[in-house]
């Protein structure tokens, strides 16, 4: 269900391309102060890290750095 939250908003984000939402999810980034870079996909395994992609997500596609 959380990855399913994740997908939509991430495609959603890239336009409507499934793709670019497909390739993502395995590109890790600085998600966690302080920790080495993780994947979204990696990190939302666990409920709290899916709502800290979501809320990424909807920051990114409102230009909120």
């Amino acid at each position: 269900m959380r990855l399913t939250r994740v997908y939509a908003e991430a495609v959603e984000l890239f336009g409507g391309d499934e793709r670019a939402a497909l390739l993502w999810p395995n590109t890790p980034a600085d998600y966690l102060s302080g920790q080495p870079a993780i994947s979204p996909l990696h990190l939302s395994v666990m409920d709290p890290g899916a709502r800290l992609i979501e809320s990424r997500i909807r920051r990114t596609a409102h230009c909120i750095f």
